[in-house]
This record gives structure tokens, sequence and C-alpha cells, in this order.
């Protein structure tokens, strides 16, 4: 504990030591100080609780001294009791009052008195004492406060009961772009709002928090910063209380805007197209439903406009894909140009649009709308300095007409967009009661398809493909079939387009690659297969366009297969130049797991050589079309002849499909095509009739035989 210092102030020795005895007995120090000078000294040396100040000493007086005190601020609080003979004191008193003297003693000193006066000061000196180490702490504590509120990045903001600000930290000032003075005594309600009345600030829920206590609150709004200028903020609110009684409140906030800008961007990537800023498949989605639901409740029709760009993908092939983008952006802001504020135009994916039209009488209304689109959309574009002209199909659809769901509607608009493109294309089609036939058709086939999986009505008819070499057997083509209880043999032209359309390609795609795993183990297992020819096996551009299909697809192999290499790959070749980059990815994976690739129906599509290079193939097929002209159309030939070397040049296989007669199997074996297939050597046929062909093929030895009755009849 500190020790309490008295001082004693008189020039006789004797009379400092006889008040230093009075004063023993006491927990304190006395200090003796012989003359004025020498008390000064001391003063300035140590801190004292009390002096005791004779009035008469030579050279400088009690009074002088105490003068001379007053000049030093750490001695201007120092109490002093003068010390003076009974004939003075009526003389000395007034003066010494003046000087800031808290009391007298007469000589002699009462010792009772002067010990009970010693003690009281040196009490209120020990009470400051504790009180200013108490101020300090506090002070310290506040400081280190202030400088931790300074040092978060929240604004902090201190009110009193009247809501003016009373603590601003740095963030708060930063945020606000006031300074601290600015901030420290003005109305919060300058800060949170601006430009409203006394009376809609009372009614507010800001005021309303404080002026009811609440404790917390947690909200988001707009403060205002200087000069002037708005900023999105999340704050928290929350009254302050000493002990039940509320005496203010606090507020912190931060700044939201680059959260808020995220979110749009976020909002923007999900229901934006990034391209053309239009709405996206999702969006559109949405859109549709709540025109729908608005056209319920108001009795009017939701239209739909379905728009594909005819020969977009030749202006790709062309002129690269930055033309191709440059192209959809002007068709975008061609079709925004052509609809009302109130319609909505959507990118649905590649060169497909879509107009939503959420409140009309009629349906011509779409027509009209149709036509002018046709119209700007067929005006040239000039695009890398070439002029380009790409006309347009659209299909008109509405609600509750043609669909009473959004599925339904826009399935109608894109059949009757079809429905233009086979009607000469940049036209505009309405979907009509022939299209709604063929919708319902579909829809029944749909619907029975899902049930033919589960019921085992699909199977699969295999056809021989042949080494045109040595004429052995080089593979089996697994071609699926439908066997429908009522329609009988449903063609895979006709369902596999509305199980893509209907979301069942997954599962089909499923059965067809475990069907085939599942034969090729038993043919192998039979010992059919021993020179090492596999089935082929067909995916659709949906398989290929969907993620992780080359991993699905070999782990379904793999865990079907017993051994590698039974089972290869189909696909068109128009599914692999849909998105090339996506094939030659999703197709190495296939190659790297031990599957071979082929492409069918080579020489119908549009095939980037650049990409085919690239593409992971072993076989190019020849399309039928070309085989079926063999004698017939030199053109036809040539293209085969050019297939063939293309091939051969890239250390690629070919099969040419469709041979049927002796003249075309000739022809193609002086080209030196390696492969073939076709009714010339087998038509397609059913699982046990394949198995009892494969069977006699490998008991006599014999070559596949065009005349083969006693098979087609087990098809």
């Amino acid at each position: 504990m500190e020790t309490i210092r008295v001082l004693v102030v008189d020039d006789v020795r004797i009379n400092c030591f006889m008040l230093q005895d009075m004063l023993s007995d006491l927990d304190l120090l006395v200090d003796v100080a012989l003359s004025g000078a020498e008390a000064l000294a001391m003063l300035q040396k140590h801190e004292y609780a009390l002096v005791l100040m004779d009035i008469s000493m030579p050279s400088m007086n009690g009074f002088e001294c105490v003068q001379k005190m007053q000049k030093f601020p750490s001695m201007q609080a120092t109490p002093v009791i003068f010390l003076t003979a009974k004939d003075d004191a009526s003389e000395f008193l007034a003066q010494g009052y003046r000087l800031g003297a808290v009391d007298y003693l007469i000589k002699p000193v009462d010792e009772c008195l002067l010990i009970q006066k010693v003690e009281a000061f040196a009490k209120l000196y020990q009470n400051q004492r504790r009180l200013d180490s108490a101020l300090e702490q506090a002070r310290e504590s506040r400081a280190n406060s202030e400088q931790l509120l300074n040092h978060t990045a929240e604004g902090i903001l201190g009110l009193d009961k009247t809501l003016h600000v009373t603590f601003a930290n740095l963030s708060a000032c930063n945020l606000l772009a006031c300074d601290k003075s600015e901030i420290i005594g003005s109305s919060i309600k300058d800060i949170v709002y601006q430009n409203i009345t006394e009376d809609q600030w009372i009614a507010s829920s800001f005021y309303r928090i404080y002026a009811q206590g609440e404790r917390s609150q947690v909200f988001e709004d707009t403060f205002w910063r200087k000069p002037d200028q708005p900023f999105p903020v999340q704050y928290t609110q929350a009254s302050v209380y000493d002990g039940d009684k509320c005496v203010g409140g606090v507020l912190s906030f931060h700044d939201i805007s680059e959260r808020i800008l995220r979110d749009q961007r976020i909002v923007s990537l999900a229901k934006y197209d990034q391209l053309t800023g239009l709405c996206n498949r999702t969006s559109y989605w949405e859109k549709l439903e709540a025109s729908i639901t608005a056209a319920k409740r108001s009795g009017e029709k939701a239209i739909v406009l379905f728009i594909d760009l005819d020969h977009f993908k030749d202006v790709n092939d062309r002129l690269g894909h930055d033309a191709g983008d440059t192209l959809l952006v002007s068709a975008s802001e061609r079709i925004v140009g052509s609809i009302r504020e109130t319609d909505f135009a959507c990118r649905m994916g590649g060169d497909e649009f879509a107009v939503v039209i959420p409140s009309a009488k009629k349906i011509e209304e779409g027509v009209v709308v149709g036509h002018k689109i046709v119209e700007v959309l067929g005006l040239p574009n000039i695009i890398k300095e070439q002029q380009l002209v790409v006309g347009s199909s659209i299909g008109v659809a509405c609600f509750p007409d043609n669909g009473s769901s959004a599925e339904a509607v826009t399935r109608s608009a894109d059949m009757a967009m079809y429905s233009a493109k086979r009607s000469g294309r940049n036209c505009v089609r309405l979907f009509d009661e022939r299209l709604q036939k063929k919708v319902d058709e579909q829809i029944d086939i749909a619907n029975h398809l899902r049930l033919a999986i589960a019921r085992g009505e699909l199977q699969f008819h295999y056809q021989l493909q042949v080494n045109l070499k040595t004429m052995a057997i080089a593979g089996m083509e697994a071609l699926l079939r439908w066997r429908h209880p009522k329609r009988g043999y449903v063609s895979p032209d006709l369902f596999i387009p509305i199980a893509e359309q209907a979301g069942l390609i997954e599962a089909l795609g499923e059965w067809t690659f475990t069907e085939a795993s599942r034969q090729a183990n038993i043919w192998h297992d039979q010992g059919l297969m021993t020179s090492g020819w596999s089935i082929s096996v067909n995916a659709s551009a949906l398989h290929l366009k969907s993620p992780g299909f080359a991993k699905r697809f070999t782990e379904l192999v793999r865990k079907q297969c017993s051994h590698r290499g039974l089972v290869d790959l189909e696909l068109t070749e128009t599914a692999v130049m849909d998105n090339p980059e996506v094939a030659v990815n999703e197709l190495s994976e296939v190659r790297a797991a031990g599957v071979k690739v082929s492409i069918d129906d080579f020489g119908t599509g549009y095939s980037s050589l650049s990409y085919l290079k690239r593409l992971p193939l072993d076989v190019l097929k020849i399309d039928k079309s070309f085989v079926d002209d063999i004698g017939l159309d030199e053109n036809d030939e040539s293209i085969i002849r050019a297939i063939v070397q293309l091939a051969h040049s890239l250390d690629l296989k070919v099969i040419a499909e469709g041979i049927e007669t002796p003249e075309q199997l000739e022809f193609l074996i002086k080209l030196g095509c390696d492969m073939g297939q076709g009714y010339y050597f087998s038509k397609p046929l059913n699982v046990e009739a394949a198995t009892k062909l494969l069977f006699e093929m490998a008991c006599t030895g014999r070559e596949p035989n065009p005349v083969l009755p006693e098979y087609y009849n087990l098809r």
C-alpha cells in the first residue's frame, strides 16, 4: 500500500520534532522542512496528504510559501493547515483563507485536535487516491474499449436517450464519410432517414425499437453518408440499460454493397444468360408458370413463341464461335426490340429462344409478334466483314388452348416450331389439331414407354458385322426394339426422340448398356466370342451431353462385363459434332476404359476435320444411304471412296452399313472397306436366332450366309 506523507514546515526545529512525536502513532510518514524554500523542494519531490505550515518564518513566511505552491499544478490541490500563535489568529485568519488554507491550528497545538484533523485529511487523501485510481482505470478501460471498437469493421454509434450520437468509432466515421466532430451530437435520424417529417420519424420502426426499450434487432436498410449518398447496410439496434432504466442505445452497422452485388451476380448467373443478358431456361419456366397462374385468374391467354435460328451451325462452323456469339447477341437484341416491355424474351440454349406473352386476348397476337420477329431476324448481319442472313423458324402455342401446364404449352410451341422448319423454315407456325394429335400420341407413347422398361417389353435384335477380307464375324450391333402389346413393334426412330423429350433417355440408356453387357457375358461364357469380336451399343446425343456420362457408362460396363472389350459404343456423327469439345473429353475417358468408339451414319452430318483428328475413335460407319446408290450414283461412290481413304489416313477402320447385293459388296471390297453389315449377311435377329446362328457358325466354321430363312422366322 502507498505510504501517506504529511509535511511539517516550521523554522523552529523543536516545534517540528514535537509535531512528529504527536503524530508518531498514526500510520503515516511525517517529513520536516525548516524553511519555505526547503518545503517547496520537498513538495516537488513527494506528494503529501497535508501540509502543516507555520506562518511566521524568516526569509519566506507561510503565506508566501503557499502563494508559490499555487504556481505548481501538482501542489494546487494539496491541503494546508496554518500554524499560528493565539495572538496572531485574528490578524491572519482572513488572509490565510484567501490564499487557500483549509484550516488553522493555534500554538501551542492541542495534540488530540491535531491527530483528529490529520487523520481526517489522511482518510480524505486515501479516498481521493482510490477515486483517482478508479478513474484512471475507467479511462484506460474506455481507451482500450475505444481502441478495440476502432479496430472493428463494424460502424458503432452510441446514443443518448434523445437518440443523439454520443460516441462514434473510426469505422462509423469512415462509413458515413464524416469527421467524428461532425457525428457527435447529431441526431441519428439524419443518418438513418433523410427528408422525413418528425411524425414519420416517430412512427418508424427504427425509432420504435429505442422508444420501447427493446434490446436487440437486426435489419437491412439504407443509411445516408455525406454528401447525401445512400448506401445499403445491415444493422443491429440495442437499447442500453442502467438497471431497469433505459439510458440510451447502441447501433452497429456495416456496408453490404458488395454482398448485394455478389447476390445479384449469383442471381444473374442462375437466371440470366451470360452472353445475351436474356432470361435463361430456369427463368423461362418461372415466368411462364407465373404467367399461366395470372391467366387463370384473368381468363386471358398466356402465349409462348419458340424461336430457332435457321442454319446457325453453319455460321459457327464456317466463321467460328466468336462470330456465332455475335450473331446470337444481335438476334437477342432484335427479338427484344420486337416485343412489349411486359413480355419476356429468353434464351433457351444454343440458337433457341423463347418469348412469353403473359396476357393476350387471342393467340393471333402471338402470330403477329412471330411474323415481326421473323422479319427482323431475316435482316442482314455484318460479322467479320461478311454479310450474313440467317432466318428463323417460330412455333406459337398458348395456355389454355394448347396445354394446361407450362410443360404442355412449351411442348406444343416446340412442335409448332419444328413444323415451321419442315415447312421450309423462315416462317411462323401455329400449333393446330394435327400437331395436337401428334402430341397426344407422343404422350401416350411416353407413358407406355415408362412402363415398357419395367415390364420387359424392350429387347435387342442383333445384326452381324462381317470382316470383308476374311468373311469372319467381326461383331454384332445391338439394335433396340420395343414390342408394344397393342402397337406391335414400335420403331426406334419414333420412340427414341420421345424418350429424350420425356426425360426417359437416361433410364433407357441404362437398360441398353446393362442388357448389352449381360448378353456379351453370356456369349463369351458360351465360347462364342473367342475371336475377339464385341457387341456395339448405341448412345444418344443427350447421353453424351449429360455431365459424367463417360464415368457412368464405363463403371456400368465394368461392373456388368466379365472381360474388357466385350462392349463397344456407337454415336451418330451429329451427336458428336454437336459439341466436339465435350465429345473429345467424354470419349477419351470411354476409350481409356478399353471401350472402342464408332461414329455411326458418317457422311450425313457436317464433321470438322480438325475435330475428327482429335476425336478418340476406332471406327467410321458409312451410312446406308450412300451404299444404296452403289452402281447408281457416281457421286455417292466417290463419297464412299473418300470416307474409306479418310478413315485409313486417320488409322481408323470402316464399316459399311446396309449391304444388300453382291455388287455393293464387291465394290466395297475393292475399295478396301474393312467391315460390312446388312441384309446380305443377316437381318437383325432376336437373341434366340442370333445365338443359334453363332453356334452354327462356331460348329461348322462356315461364313455368314445371305440366305438364312431358318433364322429370320425366329425374329
